[in-house]
C-alpha cells in the first residue's frame, strides 16, 4: 500500500496550538514539501515555531530527542527544544522550537568542506552515547534493547517484509503494485549480502538517517540535527555512509578518505573501511528504492537507481 501523508483538518490544527500556548498565534503557514509528515510554521510573538504530523509509525523521532536531551547536550550533540507530544484523532504531532539555519543540502561544496571537522565529531560524539545497559542491533523498542540478535541480521532485514504496523509492512505488495523492479531489487541485495562478511559486530548508538537534509546549519557550525526516527544500535560507518551516499562521487570520495584520515587521528578501528561502506551503499540504496516506490516517486526511484548502479 502506498503511503499518504496525514490529514489534519484546520479545526484540529488551531485546536492543538491554541491548547499548547497562551497567547493566540499567528502566521500559520504550511510548509511545502517533505516525505512523510505534514508540517506547518507559526508564531508565538516573536518566536517561531513547527508543528510536525505523522502516522503513528513514523512518530517517534521526536520522542528520541526528549528522551537524550540531555544526554546530547552532554556530548556537546546539537538538537531542536520539543515543546510538545501528543495524539489529536490517532495523529501523532510534536511542537518544536525554531532552530537558525539552513539545511546542510543547501550550502556550496566549498561550504561543506569547511564544516567536514564538525560534522565528523558530531557523528562520533552520537557514537559515545552511553548504551551499556542495553542489548541487541538495529531499531530499538521503547525499553531501549535493539530488535536484532546480530548486526547482520539488522542489514540483512532489508529484504524482509516488516510486521503491518511499521513503515513498510507487507511491502513485497510494491513489486506488483508499483515501479518496484524485483530483478533489480534482488541483483542488489546479493551484492550487499556478498560484502556482509566484511561488517564488524560491534555496537554503537547511531542517528540512523545522518544526511544532509537534517543537518541544520547556522554561523558555520552545526545548529541542530534534527529527525531521529532511525535511530539504532550497530555499526557507525552506517551513519557515515548514509551521509555520503547521496553526495556527488567528487565530493562523496573526498568525504571518504578525509574521514578515514580523521579515525585514524583519534586511533579508531578502520578495518574493511571500503568494503564496509560499500555494503551500507547497497543497503541504503535498496532502501532508497522500496521507499520512492511507496510515496510514489518515480523521478527519485530513478536517481537512487543511478546511485545504485555506479557503486561498482
Amino acid at each position: 500500500m502506498k503511503y499518504e501523508k496525514p490529514k489534519i483538518s484546520k479545526k484540529d490544527l488551531e485546536k492543538v496550538i491554541d491548547s499548547n500556548f497562551n497567547i493566540p498565534f499567528e502566521n500559520l503557514k504550511e510548509i511545502p514539501g517533505g516525505e512523510i509528515a505534514k508540517t506547518y510554521s507559526f508564531n508565538i510573538g516573536k518566536n517561531k515555531f513547527f508543528i510536525q504530523f505523522n502516522q503513528a509509525n513514523m512518530s517517534g523521532g521526536t520522542g528520541i530527542e526528549l528522551d537524550y536531551f540531555d544526554r546530547f547536550k552532554a556530548l556537546n550533540i546539537p538538537v531542536r527544544n520539543v515543546v510538545k507530544r501528543d495524539v489529536i484523532n490517532g495523529i501523532h504531532y510534536a511542537i518544536t522550537e525554531e532552530v537558525k539555519g539552513k539545511k546542510l543540502q543547501e550550502l556550496s561544496e566549498t561550504e561543506i568542506k569547511e564544516l567536514l571537522p564538525f560534522i565528523f565529531d558530531a557523528l562520533i560524539n552520537i557514537s559515545k552515547i552511553d548504551i551499556k545497559n542495553t542489548t541487541g542491533y538495529g531499531w530499538f523498542s521503547s525499553g531501549g534493547n535493539g530488535w536484532f540478535p546480530t548486526w547482520r541480521d539488522h542489514i540483512n532485514f532489508v529484504m524482509e517484509e516488516e510486521p503491518d504496523e511499521l513503515f513498510y509492512g507487507k511491502w513485497y505488495d510494491l513489486f506488483k503494485t508499483t515501479f518496484l523492479d524485483k530483478g533489480t531489487y534482488e541483483l542488489y541485495y546479493q551484492k550487499m549480502k556478498e560484502l556482509l562478511k566484511y561488517l564488524p559486530e560491534d555496537r554503537y548508538f547511531m542517528h540512523g538517517n545522518f544526511s544532509f537534509s537534517n543537518i541544520i546549519v547556522h554561523n558555520k557550525k552545526i545548529s541542530a540535527i534534527i529527525d531521529w526516527q532511525d535511530s539504532r544500535y550497530g555499526d557507525f560507518l552506517l551513519d557515515f555512509t548514509y551521509f555520503v551516499f547521496w553526495f556527488s562521487d567528487s565530493l562523496g570520495n573526498y568525504i571518504i578518505e578525509n574521514f578515514k584520515e580523521y579515525l585514524e587521528s583519534k586511533n579508531m578501528k578502520t578495518e574493511n573501511y571500503y568494503e564496509r561502506i560499500k555494503c551500507y551503499k547497497y543497503y541504503f540504496g535498496l532502501d532508497a528504492l522500496r521507499f520512492y516506490a511507496k510515496t510514489d516517486q518515480k523521478e527519485s526511484y530513478d536517481y537512487a537507481l543511478k546511485l545504485l548502479e555506479k557503486i561498482d
